[in-house]
This record gives structure tokens, sequence and C-alpha cells, in this order.
């Protein structure tokens, strides 16, 4: 990372953003059944992006995850897009969920 202000590289290393592939046949994830690829790279991450109405409405509207996550979708189904998000059809939904503090 390069300060704006010095120009000066900080000491905090950056991790690249990762894409890997869930090997589900469906628009929908099921993450009781991820490819061991996708389950190792998501062991440690600080944040999980779902996008799609599939993945982020259908199947994991209501999951919390032990990291941060974010969840992005166009909802095509006005019965759906009253049910949960108490919209409209071709409404956007953009939630992002921080991971909650055990104390």
């Amino acid at each position: 990372m390069i300060n704006i202000e010095d120009g000066q590289k900080d000491s905090l290393a950056s991790v690249p953003l990762m894409v890997v592939e869930n090997r589900c046949g469906s628009p929908c994830i099921d993450l009781r059944q991820v490819s061991l690829e996708l389950a190792a790279a998501a062991k440690d991450a600080d944040l999980i992006i779902l996008e799609g109405m599939g993945r982020s409405l259908h199947t994991n509207y209501n999951a919390h995850f032990k990291c941060d996550a974010l969840k992005l979708a166009m909802v095509k189904n006005q019965r759906l897009a009253e049910k949960l998000v108490s919209g409209n059809i071709y409404d956007c939904v953009c939630q992002f969920e921080p991971v909650e503090e055990l104390v």
C-alpha cells in the first residue's frame, strides 16, 4: 500500500482479491457442498461477497458468517421482493453484514 500523502509504502502486506469457482451446477450456492478449493480459500477470509439473486437471496439471505459479508442482488421475482425486502421486482439489494464480535 502507498500512503497518498507522503508517497511512502505502508508496512501492511496487501492480499490479492481472489475469485474461486464454487463448482455448483445452479445459480444458487449450497455452502455445505462447495468445492474443497473454495472451502480452503474461504477458511481465513475477511470478507465474503455473494453476488446474484440465487446466491444472495434464495439460499443465503439469512446465513451468518464468521467474517464480514456483502450480499448484492437484483430481485427478479415480485413475491421474493415483497417477502424478503418489502420491495418491488427489479429492486436492488446491497446488504453489508459485519461479523458479530464475540465478547
